[in-house]
């Protein structure tokens, strides 16, 4: 049996699948929301000890030791720590390409995580980007669950510390 192409009408009435992809929300301590691929998920620590670095950026005034590596830990709830001290707080170490096309480490001080599938149709342009303590990392924005979600450059984020 031979069927004819869909007419726009009938291509119209058929709803398509908006492209997604599934990913990790991350809660940080601010109360902020961003997204991250699964594939640039690396590990979830708890308790992990907190080194400070004097005259850093208050989102990242602290570095911990993971995996032979100190990398710098982004916290914008707690800026003015002053001493070693222990978190517990969990905290998301993320990878992501550098300019030089090798990998850098960020973590990230979180309250929880979850797994969510943001589609097409979820991205947005909220109102509130100026007041955000990393604006000028932010991509995009979507809502899930009506949150909104960031999306941050990663390369931005770290070379701002």
């Amino acid at each position: 049996m031979l069927t004819a192409p869909l007419s726009a009408i009938e291509q119209e009435s058929c709803p398509q699948p908006s492209p997604s992809i599934n990913c990790w929300l991350l809660h940080l301590t601010s109360g902020h929301v961003i997204a991250i691929s699964i594939h640039q998920v690396t590990e979830l620590l708890r308790d992990i000890v907190r080194l400070p670095v004097p005259r850093a950026p208050e989102h990242c005034n602290n570095l911990i030791a993971w995996r032979e590596r100190l990398i710098p830990l982004v916290d914008y709830q707690h800026p003015n720590r002053s001493k070693t001290s222990l978190s517990h707080s969990q905290v998301m170490v993320i990878r992501f390409a550098n300019d030089e096309h090798g990998i850098d480490y960020l973590g990230f001080s979180i309250k929880h995580i979850e797994k969510a599938t943001i589609h097409d149709s979820d991205f947005l342009i909220p109102d509130d980007w100026q007041d955000l303590p990393f604006t000028e990392s932010i991509l995009s924005s979507c809502e899930v669950n009506d949150q909104c979600i960031y999306i941050l450059d990663m390369k931005t984020l770290y070379n701002q510390h």
